[in-house]
């Protein structure tokens, strides 16, 4: 589950969020919109994985939308990524 927010944390609807999941060199693209199930948040489904165990990583790839990104500013309330990149385990 990605969220997006401008810099006085208010939760941002309709910016696309793009990434790519990796794994074992197996990549898979993903994507979704915040607001359309929780507002500002969405989920991009790891489901398309090849290997349904061990771990991968995503890597956001861009954000569009009614907003000005900078990727450097990234972060992750609850402290495991660095907003960019997150390890996932399966």
């Amino acid at each position: 589950t990605i969220e997006v927010h401008n810099a006085s944390e208010f939760l941002l609807d309709d910016v696309m969020v793009s990434g790519i999941f990796t794994q074992n060199g197996d990549t898979i693209p993903g994507n979704c919109i915040t607001g359309t199930s929780a507002p500002g948040r969405c989920t991009i489904d790891s489901e398309k994985l090849p290997n349904k165990s061990g771990s991968a990583t995503f890597t956001v790839t861009g954000v569009s939308g009614a907003l000005s990104y900078d990727g450097t500013v990234n972060h992750d309330p609850d402290g495991d990524s660095n907003g960019t990149i997150i390890a996932l385990s399966k």
